[in-house]
């Protein structure tokens, strides 16, 4: 974590983005403990030495979370859907609303998210916030 120790204040529901940064970490632990490998495929729950980072940072009036994660990334072809309702990739669980939740609660406080893939793998999630 490298949280900034100047982020000004908020005004928001707690829970609701508790809900929001909880949807967000799930899907990163999930994708790097269930990342296939190009040597021996997939390694379903098993522990792969992935990292999540969570980022916080402001300016230009706005607070600025990012959670990034080392997993395999999301197919370019379906970043532009991430967002949308009961759109998964998750084949054994997952009803596809943990994204559109997020999406939802960031919009009703006046920001927004997006998701894109690193270079180096992984993705980062970015959610802005506008401050007091």
């Amino acid at each position: 974590m490298d949280l900034s120790s100047n982020i000004p204040d908020l005004n928001a529901s707690p829970l609701q983005l508790n809900q929001c940064f909880l949807n967000l970490i799930n899907n990163a632990v999930e994708a790097i403990t269930s990342a296939s490998t190009p040597d021996n495929g997939s390694i379903d729950g098993i522990e792969t030495g992935g990292e999540i980072t969570i980022k916080t940072n402001h300016g230009m009036g706005n607070i600025i979370i990012k959670i990034t994660d080392t997993g395999p990334g999301i197919p370019e072809e379906e970043l532009q859907y991430i967002f949308d309702p009961f759109f998964t990739r998750k084949k054994k669980m997952g009803m596809g609303v943990g994204l559109s939740i997020c999406h939802r609660i960031i919009y009703d406080h006046g920001g927004f998210i997006t998701g894109e893939n690193l270079p180096q793998g992984g993705v980062v999630m970015t959610i802005t916030l506008p401050a007091n």
